[in-house]
């Protein structure tokens, strides 16, 4: 038995040009499992993998965005339900069975903002890192629900420092 990972994964690599530039190689892929291509062995069903994987490369000055989309997937099932016996019959059988077309649509959206920063001077305090603030936020139930409680508006830099 073999693992195989699937999920989405987002390769990003990034070379510094000149004038604060920023080329991007960006590799977005998205893999799940696909029962109906998959094997059965030995009573065991064993699901294929479903790739969907673009790249593309982006120049981009330090803090500006861009979106990457289209991975698109479309599934369609049919599942038929009869009573046994009275369904397969001819013209009655109607009355016994039902079809139903399910689909699904998904497609991801990725947002990137790369931004340059400054390397720490040694045994400088380093700042709390993105998110840092929510590691200990825990609102109580009257909070969240009458107060909109945050636990404090979001630094202007996250924890980086920008090179200016």
């Amino acid at each position: 038995m073999e693992f195989k990972e699937f999920g989405v994964r987002l390769n990003l690599t990034p070379t510094v040009l000149a004038d604060e530039r920023i080329m991007l190689k960006v590799a977005p892929e998205v893999s799940e499992l696909n029962y109906a291509q998959g094997i059965s062995s030995a009573g065991v069903m064993v699901p294929a993998l479903s790739v969907r994987r673009t790249d593309t490369t982006v120049q981009l000055g330090n803090g500006e965005s861009f979106v990457i989309s289209g991975l698109v997937s479309r599934n369609t099932i049919k599942n038929a339900d009869r009573f046994p016996g009275l369904g397969d019959v001819p013209i009655l059988g109607a009355f016994f069975r039902s079809t139903r077309f399910d689909s699904s649509d998904k497609e991801i959206m990725m947002v990137v903002t790369p931004h340059l920063i400054k390397p720490f001077a040694r045994n400088t305090p380093l700042p709390p890192l993105p998110g840092e603030m929510y590691r200990q936020f825990e609102p109580d139930f009257f909070d969240l629900i009458f107060l909109d409680a945050e636990p404090h508006p979001l630094p202007a830099n996250m924890g980086f420092s920008r090179e200016e």
